[in-house]
């Protein structure tokens, strides 16, 4: 514990109509305490991810459609609009939305498309990540689709 003395030639006091002051020297003790209080801490910003998982077949020939769906793994309560998932449609191919049903909706599908192949090799979608508002994240896998002639 560390001691300052603070020490005064002397002392004013001011009151109504009256000024006093003292005519001797005065000191007094300060004590520290060595464990100086502790603040509370900011809460933590907590962000809650959610992973999505594709549902699609590996394969599929050359100008066919294949439904490509796009699933939660948890309940979400506030899903952004299947528009808000929409991934960048990579070259040679067709990409479009496609409606989803109340009890599809129910069962975690938060995008449902239709794919068009427009040549064959390998379809891809890369990984990505969404952020809806600071405390949310959505995080999509790849999606790799052979396209056979």
């Amino acid at each position: 514990m560390k001691t300052f003395l603070l020490t005064f030639a002397f002392l004013t006091a001011f009151l109504v109509n009256i000024n006093a002051q003292s005519n001797w020297p005065m000191a007094t003790e300060l004590k520290q305490r060595e464990d100086l209080p502790v603040l509370p801490a900011a809460p933590e910003k907590r962000i809650t991810t959610h992973i999505l998982i594709w549902e699609a077949s590996g394969e599929m020939t050359f100008k066919t459609r294949q439904t490509l769906t796009l699933r939660a793994n948890s309940l979400i309560d506030r899903l952004p609009p299947p528009s808000f998932f929409m991934p960048k449609v990579p070259q040679n191919a067709i990409l479009s939305s496609a409606a989803i049903t109340p009890q599809e909706k129910s069962r975690g599908i938060v995008l449902k498309l239709t794919l068009i192949p427009l040549s064959a090799g390998s379809f891809t979608i890369p990984a990505y990540t969404l952020t809806q508002d600071e405390n949310t994240k959505f995080e999509i896998p790849a999606l790799r689709v052979l396209v056979k002639e």
